[in-house]
Formats: structure tokens, C-alpha cells, sequence
């Protein structure tokens, strides 16, 4: 009775393991001021885009960040540019629009310190999770 306990658990987990979904996540990058891709963010893109096409089930979170130079109403619209752009991008090249979610932050959530040139290069993204879209 007990060798059919443990079995049972066997397979109670190996289920488990195997429903888990992975995630992955990626970012680009901006110049100031900016929301056009660059041939290093459209490399990144159409890694992504190719999975994102051959399994459907995929779903994409986009967010966009901006650094705190400027105005926090203008960082706000140019932080929606980089989500509209990396998303346009995905949809021009065969993703389906329903796969998306997205938000907009402008300076509001910076990944780094914005008092730094650096830190606000690192600022300057937008980011994005996928992977496979829950039921």
C-alpha cells in the first residue's frame, strides 16, 4: 500500500512540473527622447516575434519607461510611444494584436538610479514578459 502512495505523488508532481509555464523577459533600449527602434532592438524584437508566431498561445506584456529628464506629462507620452512602437513592430510582422497587454509609466518606475547618466540610460526601455497565455 505504501509503494502506491509514493507513486501516486510521483505523478501528483511530475503534473505539476509540467503545467508550469516559463516566462521570459527582455528589454530595449532608447536614446533621450526617443521612440524609433534601433537594428539592435529590432534584433531583439524579431527573436521574440519569431517565437511569439510559431506558438499562438503566447501572450505579451509591454511596458514603457522613460528616464526623469523632462517634463513628467511629456516622459508619460513618450513612454506610450515605446510600447506603441515595439508592439507596432510585433504586429507588422505577423503577431496578433490579442496576444498584447501593456502599460505605460514614464519616469515612474525606474530600474535604475536617475540621478546618474547611467542610471538613466538603463531607464530609457521598454520592457516585456511572454510567454504561453493562461486560459
Amino acid at each position: 500500500m505504501r509503494k502506491i502512495g509514493i507513486v501516486f505523488l510521483l505523478i501528483v508532481f511530475s503534473f505539476s512540473a509540467f503545467a508550469q509555464i516559463k516566462h521570459y523577459r527582455k528589454s530595449i533600449f532608447f536614446e533621450t527622447g526617443k521612440y524609433e527602434l534601433d537594428s539592435q532592438s529590432v534584433a531583439v524584437l524579431q527573436r521574440v516575434l519569431d517565437s511569439v508566431v510559431t506558438y499562438k498561445s503566447y501572450r505579451i506584456m509591454l511596458k514603457g519607461n522613460t528616464d526623469n529628464v523632462g517634463d513628467s506629462t511629456v516622459n508619460k507620452q513618450l513612454s506610450e510611444k515605446r510600447v506603441e512602437a515595439t508592439k507596432a513592430y510585433f504586429m507588422e510582422n505577423g503577431a496578433p494584436e490579442s496576444a498584447f497587454k501593456w502599460a505605460a509609466y514614464g519616469e515612474e518606475k525606474p530600474i535604475a538610479d536617475n540621478e546618474t547618466d547611467d542610471g538613466k540610460q538603463k531607464s530609457r526601455y521598454s520592457s516585456f514578459v511572454y510567454g504561453k497565455r493562461g486560459d
